[in-house]
Formats: C-alpha cells, structure tokens, sequence
C-alpha cells in the first residue's frame, strides 16, 4: 500500500496514476473483504463451538443462517461503535440512507 502511493507521487503521467490509484482501491476492497470474511468465519466457528456444547448437554441442533450470521455481525458492528463512541452519527447515517429507499 505505501510503495503504491509512493509511486503514485513520483510518477508524471495521469495515466499511471490513475492505473496505480485503482490499484490502491483494489487492494483495499480485497484487504476489506479478507477481515470481513474472517470475522464471518469467526462468528460461525464461535456459534458451532456453542452448539456443540448444548447438543452434548441434550439440546436439538441449531444451524446458523446466512440472515443470522448478518445480524450477529450487525450488533457486533454496533458494539464497537458504541465503545468508540461514534455510534450516533452512525446511526444518523443509516438513518439518512434508508430514508432516502
């Protein structure tokens, strides 16, 4: 990421920055996409590792949804933007978006 913007910086050509600058964005969504990826796989390997637990304590199985393992990502989204301390203007901004639907 940083000899990227470095060579966007000494290059003089437009059309080799804005070639790197897609670069940059594409790293970025990849790199993005990795931590969500494995937060999901987390969360489901933490909900499995629960279950387990109760189905040797008697309990019938329970398999996650996608829909669910969404949710769960939500709250724990709003979680730490609660101890950030930014959760009302993330919440104003969700807010404003579903209000423009």
């Amino acid at each position: 990421e940083r000899e990227i913007t470095k060579m966007m910086k000494k290059s003089r050509s437009k059309n080799t920055q804005s070639k790197l600058r897609q670069a940059l964005v594409k790293y970025k969504q990849e790199r993005k996409m990795k931590e969500m990826q494995e937060k999901q796989r987390k969360v489901k390997s933490e909900w499995i590792k629960k279950e387990r637990e109760l189905v040797a304590k008697g309990k019938k199985p329970f398999y996650l949804k996608k829909t669910e393992v969404k949710r769960i990502m939500l709250a724990e989204k709003f979680l730490t933007l609660k101890k950030e301390g930014r959760l009302d203007k993330a919440m104003a901004k969700r807010r404003k978006k579903n209000a423009a639907k």
